[in-house]
Parts: C-alpha cells; structure tokens; sequence
C-alpha cells in the first residue's frame, strides 16, 4: 500500500545535471526581474515533453543561509504569480532542512489555491537546486532518520 501511495512522484536528476553549470544569480532581483528566458522555457518544455505533462503548475524553491548569517530562509515562487514567499528558519537548521522546508510549503501553499488560482492545470514541476534533498524524496524507503519535512512530501 505504502509503494501504491508513494510511487506517483518523479524526481528527475538528469536535466538538472544538464543545466547545473549554469551561475546563480548573487545580488538580489525584484519579481519583474525574474522573468523566463529562453533557456528556462526549453527546460520547462523538455521536462514537459518528457514525462508527458500538460498544463504544467510551475514552482520554483531555494532554502539557503546567507553569509554572515546564522539563520536560514526559504523562498517559493510560483510561475504566473505575483507573489512570493519566503520564511526564516531557526538558528541551526541545515540547508537540506532548508530546502526540503521549501518544498513541502510549496505543496502545501499549492494545496491551498489549486482550484482557485490554478484551476484546470494537473501537473506540477517543482525547479529546486538541492539534489541531495531530491534524491531523499526520490528514495522510497522508509528510514527512521529521514528527514521530517522530506516524509511529509512524500505523504
């Protein structure tokens, strides 16, 4: 029952390898700024093409700790929104914890406007740049030290 449940989520590691010498940007950009170029709508339409979505819910995440900081942050984006979300974690928390964190409020924020705002669309891509946090939910095996937030996704 448990594979039955969890087996629906695909993780694919193979275009983030493509994509991972790209440079992130450092200095800070307002929403305006962070439109899609070309290459970001070639990426979405090869995920796309190959796992055979349509009408595609895109969700970009990032869990990071600035420098010079103790503390962390996630940050959500949703693809067509004006919003953006972002939450302070406490002291000590690590950025896997961070990231995984991003992720799971990303499904949960979708949860909550899914057939309001994004009404009629069926699939969702979630862009996130921690492989090691796509590969713990990618696992299927169930591990007592696995991390909280990255069972929660796979509920």
């Amino acid at each position: 029952m448990y594979k039955d449940l969890t087996e629906n989520i695909t993780v694919d590691l193979d275009i983030g390898g493509e994509i991972s010498g790209n440079r992130k940007h450092q200095e800070k950009r307002t929403l305006e700024q962070l439109r899609y170029t070309n290459k970001d709508i070639q990426i979405i339409d090869k995920i796309s093409q190959k796992h055979r979505l349509s009408k595609n819910v895109v969700i970009y995440t990032d869990g990071s700790r600035p420098k010079g900081f103790c503390s962390t942050e996630a940050g959500i984006v949703f693809d067509e929104s004006e919003e953006a979300f972002m939450v302070n974690l406490p002291r000590g928390s690590s950025t896997f914890t961070v990231e995984a964190f991003a992720i799971k409020g990303a499904l949960e924020k979708l949860e909550q406007v899914r057939y309001t705002q994004y009404a009629g669309r069926r699939d969702v891509i979630i862009m996130s740049d921690c492989q090691s946090v796509l590969k713990a939910i990618k696992n299927n095996r169930m591990d007592l030290y696995k991390n909280k937030y990255v069972l929660e996704i796979r509920r």
